[in-house]
């Protein structure tokens, strides 16, 4: 392949890129704390230490949970989020060293609260500029990524639809083979050849999922070439509200259906319960008082209505 079609992603990749990035967002929130707080930017030797301690945790932390992962599909949000996360959990391992290690004294804690919240600006900041500036980019035919698509007529034309309403991506079609029904070894021979001429970086198998034999087939004949295969099923007619994809028993699983009050959607839940349930409340007392004193009057029996529901994991519960 020509080394001119290679993205920027491929020859930078955020992999290598970005954790020097957080690395000197340490320092600099590290530097810049330390003039705020002493007027000075001549680091004390454990200060030293215990930014190189943060920036060590910072980019292991990214590497646990996928934040330098490429971002060519990830979404802003997504990105900002990991990344408070990543520098929320440092902030909690920090404070809990300098409390077990009874160093309180020797290190100012608004210069640790400072260092952080400065460089997650900076990485937060440099992340945000990278994505505009790429997206930016491949709206004007820069920093794409080309691909072969595999699969019958109908389900191309709507793989590719979606990658012209989604020009930030910065996917472009270096080839098609369209394919009706199982591949013979001539057919997967010449596929083959195909993709590699066409210099494409991935390759999308679009087909339904009746055609497994299919999938299976076109990855074996690629196994030494070194494109991206990538399985876009057919899912048309089914409604697929929160899906996600999962390994369960060491088999990887299409989550068809799954409850969208999971991780931080939970905690955002209770905690939009919880407010907005006690202003509701607040406001509908004299309301709810009116009413039971009718009930009360006016008919036997007690004010409130009982009834039991199945709730999470099969509880059942009073309403």
């Amino acid at each position: 392949m020509d080394r001119s079609s290679i993205g920027i992603n491929e020859r930078y990749p955020s992999l290598l890129i970005v954790p020097i990035v957080d690395i000197l967002a340490i320092i600099a929130g590290a530097l810049l704390a330390y003039w705020f707080r002493f007027d000075s930017f001549e680091l004390h030797e454990r200060y030293w230490l215990a930014t190189a301690i943060m920036a060590l945790l910072v980019v292991l932390l990214n590497v646990m949970q996928g934040g330098y992962a490429r971002w060519r599909i990830t979404r802003i949000t997504s990105l900002l989020l990991k990344l408070c996360l990543v520098w929320a959990v440092v902030a909690i391992i920090a404070a809990s060293l300098i409390f077990f290690a009874h160093a309180a004294e020797r290190f100012s804690r608004l210069w640790v609260g400072g260092a952080l919240l400065i460089s997650f600006g900076v990485s937060a900041s440099a992340r945000v500029a990278a994505q505009l500036l790429l997206r930016r980019a491949r709206r004007f035919g820069l920093a794409r990524r080309s691909v072969f698509l595999v699969g019958p007529a109908e389900q191309l034309l709507q793989v590719g639809k979606g990658m012209r309403n989604a020009p930030g991506e910065g996917h472009s079609i270096a080839g098609v083979e369209r394919v009706s029904g199982e591949l013979t070894e001539q057919d997967l021979d010449r596929l083959a050849s195909r993709v590699e001429r066409s210099g494409a970086r991935e390759v999308w198998i679009c087909v339904p999922l009746e055609m497994g034999g299919v999938v299976r087939s076109i990855f074996y004949v690629l196994r030494h070439h070194t494109v991206e295969v990538r399985f876009i099923p057919d899912f048309r007619g089914m409604q697929l509200l929160n899906h996600r994809m999962s390994e369960v028993a060491g088999h990887l699983a299409v989550d068809l259906s799954v409850t969208p009050l999971d991780g931080l959607a939970r905690i955002v839940k209770r905690l939009e319960d919880m407010i907005l349930g006690s202003l509701i409340t607040l406001l509908i007392i004299p309301v709810c008082l009116a009413i039971a004193i009718a009930i009360k009057v006016t008919s036997p029996g007690p004010v409130l209505f009982k009834q039991y529901r199945t709730g999470a994991n099969g509880r059942r519960f009073k309403v």
